[in-house]
């Protein structure tokens, strides 16, 4: 059977999954990205932009020429999807940048993305989000926004100590999700991660999402199907969001749903759905199948997502399936073709 156009995968033969593979990457492909990277360190542009390189300051502006030069290095186009090799070798191309500034070895993800990246991080509840943190600041991302919801001194100060990243406290709790809208009201960058602050999501998992968007994608979702395995087995708010895609035309997005974190958006994406849609995340997602976006399911192998609002999720999905029926009608993309009902008057269509 054919799968829909409006959905983009981004598995591919060479195993994008990153993990642990039976192909060996040829060493002299790995000396071979470090000492381009050590060639990029030397340019004239870089030694004149990066300064002392002592600074926290300078040391983020480091990583942002070490992408720049690895995106221009590695011969990258958008939509080739990111390959575990690639990933190796840019963390060689990171080696050899690092070692001819004389700067100490981070443990950067370099990837090649030809537009600007930021994360809006939802701290909700006093959550801690240092491990959100440490793992986002690998990746090559211009703004990190943590949108903390309620919360004591404590989380402010776990976060606080993670440099360049800005913090929005809110008093008083007003829910998870229209904290994701006061986030991305904030950011002005092309493409916009938003990640669970109570969840370590490695770094290699969120760049596929972030790469899936670079490539032309509108949305990029975290692929839970195998995770979920079968039906039987599924959660309720899993199934209630299969229900919604199944009823609205895209059975081929199962349970995948930017009702969980963490996901990704083009900045003209959530434009087009407005930024104040996503404060009902459920609402958004139909908004977005109705506006025909184009979806990417990454297989990112991250963990479970916390549904700490199960049950007013359970209503968002019907509130957004009843919007999705006044435009559409009360049969949706399920049309009736074995009743005559211009026979008796009409009646639901």
């Amino acid at each position: 059977m054919r799968r829909k156009s409006g959905i983009r995968r981004t598995r591919s033969k060479s195993s994008s999954r990153l993990r642990k593979s039976a192909y060996v990457l040829p060493a002299s492909r790995l000396r071979r990205a470090y000492d381009e990277g050590r060639l990029a360190a030397e340019s004239s542009q870089v030694r004149t932009e990066l300064g002392s390189g002592s600074t926290p300051a300078d040391i983020k502006r480091a990583q942002l020429l070490l992408h720049e030069s690895w995106t221009r290095s590695s011969n990258y186009r958008a939509g080739m999807g990111l390959a575990e090799s690639m990933l190796r070798e840019g963390q060689s191309f990171s080696a050899g940048f690092m070692d001819a500034l004389q700067l100490p070895k981070q443990d950067w993800l370099p990837l090649p993305l030809l537009k600007r990246a930021a994360a809006v991080v939802l701290s909700c509840g006093g959550v801690n989000a240092s491990a959100c943190l440490q793992q986002l600041a690998r990746l090559p991302l211009h703004e990190i926004i943590v949108v903390m919801d309620g919360g004591d001194l404590g989380s402010f100060g776990a976060s606080r100590c993670h440099p360049g990243v800005t913090i929005i406290h809110i008093g008083q709790m007003i829910g998870g999700d229209l904290a994701r809208s006061i986030g991305a009201r904030l950011c002005g960058m092309d493409i916009i991660l938003f990640a669970d602050g109570g969840k370590g999501d490695r770094a290699e998992g969120l760049a596929q999402l972030l790469t899936a968007i670079d490539g032309g994608a509108d949305i990029a979702l975290n692929d839970e199907t195998e995770r979920l395995g079968a039906f039987r087995k599924w959660d309720n708010l899993s199934r209630v969001k299969a229900f919604m895609n199944w009823s609205l035309g895209r059975p081929d997005l199962h349970a995948n749903s930017v009702v969980s974190l963490p996901h990704a958006w083009s900045r003209e994406s959530l434009l087009a759905v407005g930024t104040g849609a996503i404060a009902v995340p459920a609402l958004a997602q139909q908004a977005a199948i109705g506006g025909k976006l184009r979806f990417a399911q990454c297989p990112c192998g991250l963990g479970a997502p916390r549904e700490d609002g199960a049950a007013l999720a359970f209503g968002d999905h019907f509130e957004a399936l009843q919007a999705a029926m006044k435009q559409q009608g009360n049969r949706l993309a399920l049309p009736d073709r074995v009743r005559r009902r211009g026979v008796s008057g009409g009646g639901w269509q």
